[in-house]
């Protein structure tokens, strides 16, 4: 998980390299404007005994410029929200050799910030069990007729 909110934070931060980026909850005092990626939840589908798919909601958060009377700079929140959501227009990105999927990007205003909701799909593999399993040496089926 931490790996791809790294690379989202990573993406965001190629676009807008002078503003901060918050991975935790905000705290009185954050710097305006600046970045929050958000975990928001994920579920796991087993696929078979090898492998399982993950589906995972993080939010990226804009929390703007506020101006003179403590409102946010709408055109500043909308340009940015554009970049963004350009930025992640591909339908995917990169982890390493990994390729995680963007089944869906939402998003909108919401008090004095701005969101992009994105809704991931990723596969993963099992790790092998470890140890060893006993094999039957031999079997042996007598059948009575």
């Amino acid at each position: 998980m931490q790996a791809i909110i790294d690379a989202v934070s990573s993406l965001v931060q190629t676009a807008y390299p002078d503003y901060d980026i918050y991975l935790e909850e905000m705290q009185e005092g954050f710097s305006r404007p600046s970045f929050s990626v958000v975990f928001i939840q994920e579920t796991q589908t087993d696929k078979n005994q090898h492998f399982y798919a993950r589906n995972i909601i993080l939010y990226v958060i804009f929390n703007a410029a506020l101006n003179a009377n403590n409102n946010p700079d709408k055109a500043m929140q909308y340009t940015v929200y554009e970049n963004i959501r350009e930025l992640f227009s591909s339908g995917f990105f990169s982890i390493g050799d990994r390729k995680i999927k963007i089944r869906q990007i939402t998003g909108g205003p919401k008090g004095k910030e701005i969101y992009l909701g994105f809704n991931l799909d990723t596969t993963e593999s099992r790790p092998e069990p470890s140890g060893q399993t006993e094999l039957a040496g031999s079997v042996q089926i007598q059948f009575d007729m």
